[in-house]
């Protein structure tokens, strides 16, 4: 239930890393413009949008765009279509996204990856603060209520209680 507030950030950032990928993948190809000759009836063109818009949209799409044109003299034509720069859009959307991912899951940025500027703390500290912080508010509780559990089914069954303990974080230095 506490989740659902992030749901669709969730998927926001796997339609974003599909994106990314495919924009990889196609090597960073622009959008196209397809221009054919003819002009099919109503029906059959919106037929083709149609299938066209299943096969080709969303993140994975190819990025291609069908024109038709009355002018039968003309030749079909293929010519790039270029796009504005959207990388500071995908940049705000991918911090939004980690952002209400980490709030969502009552997790600090600092423990997903994400600094927050300077501090007196060194990054080490900042770490160890975020991850006990989580582990006695978040993890703790869910593992105390699942260790609970299965001691009354072990009690139930005549077996001894199980005890679980999670060492402490260990932050070792480079030298």
């Amino acid at each position: 239930p506490s989740f659902n507030s992030i749901l669709s950030y969730v998927e926001l950032d796997a339609q974003l890393a599909r994106y990314s990928l495919s924009t990889v993948s196609k090597g960073f190809t622009p959008q196209t413009i397809v221009t054919l000759a003819g002009n099919p009836d109503k029906k059959s063109k919106d037929e083709f949008v149609n299938r066209f818009k299943q096969r080709y949209s969303g993140a994975d799409g190819e990025r291609v765009l069908f024109i038709w044109t009355t002018d039968e003299n003309s030749k079909p034509q293929i010519l790039p279509f270029q796009q504005v720069d959207i990388t500071p859009m995908l940049e705000a959307l991918v911090r939004i996204t980690t952002e209400k991912i980490s709030s969502g899951l009552g997790a600090s940025l600092e423990l997903v990856g994400v600094s927050q500027g300077t501090s007196l703390q060194t990054d080490m500290n900042r770490l160890a603060v975020a991850y006990s912080f989580y582990y006695k508010t978040k993890v703790l509780p869910l593992q105390l209520e699942m260790v609970a559990g299965i001691n009354k089914i072990m009690r139930v069954n005549g077996l001894s209680d199980v005890k679980v303990t999670t060492p402490p974080l260990m932050i070792e230095m480079q030298t």
